[in-house]
């Protein structure tokens, strides 16, 4: 049975395609295509790894160091798009809904994408998100985990048709995103567990994401 927040992906993907141009599909599907033969989700960072040390500004701009919010418990890091995906908007509200089982296992939730922090600061408000929200200017930090790709010219056009600047959300420089990617990091900063894909509507869902968080629990040494 589909949980909510997999009947709300589903709705808002038959909405995009129901209301797109046969040339926009097209080109999304192109560049699914592409970025699965780069084999970003193989070569990114992946369950065995550890995490660099890093610190971004959060929405109201005060710079985050990872390893402070860390603080010797478990953590789990989420790269989105930024305000302007609605597969984003649509998973950032699912982990708002499961903060308390989140942060009762005890681990602490982050999210981090390559908008400006005033960009972040809006979606904040909107959804009224009670976890940090970075911003990862210039893809950064998603380039050393592997996750960021250049956003070719020909879907440029595309969202640039349907009025979306990502100037306008990252600033100026490369137009670059990442993939949507989850990871799980245990206390010594090891990546337990990721999931990382290449389609923007496919991202784990918060009940699985719980639930892993507790089997991965339940099975460290007392």
């Amino acid at each position: 049975m589909a949980t909510e927040y997999q009947n709300a992906i589903n709705q808002k993907l038959n909405e995009v395609v129901s209301h797109s141009s046969p040339e926009a599909l097209t080109q999304y599907g192109r560049l699914d295509g592409e970025l699965k033969e780069r084999d970003i989700k193989n070569t990114c960072f992946k369950t065995g790894d550890y995490i660099p040390d890093f610190s971004l500004p959060d929405a109201t701009g005060k710079l985050q160091n990872i390893k402070k919010l860390h603080d010797r418990q478990w953590l789990v890091l989420t790269f989105y798009r930024g305000q302007w995906c609605p597969f984003c908007n649509i998973q950032l509200r699912a982990l708002q809904k499961h903060i308390v089982d989140i942060e009762n296992i005890p681990a602490r939730l982050v999210a981090v994408s390559p908008q400006l922090p005033d960009k972040s600061l809006s979606m904040v408000e909107k959804h009224q998100l009670k976890y940090p929200v970075l911003s990862d200017a210039g893809n950064k930090v998603g380039k050393q985990f592997g996750l960021v790709y250049k956003v070719p010219e020909y879907l440029q056009k595309v969202y640039e048709k349907d009025g979306l600047h990502l100037e306008y959300y990252n600033g100026n420089g490369n137009i670059e995103l990442p993939l949507p990617a989850t990871y799980i990091i245990n206390k010594e900063g090891k990546i337990v567990y990721h999931y990382v894909e290449v389609s923007p509507s496919d991202r784990l869902d918060p009940e699985l994401l719980v639930a892993e968080l507790k089997k991965l629990m339940a099975s460290q040494p007392a």
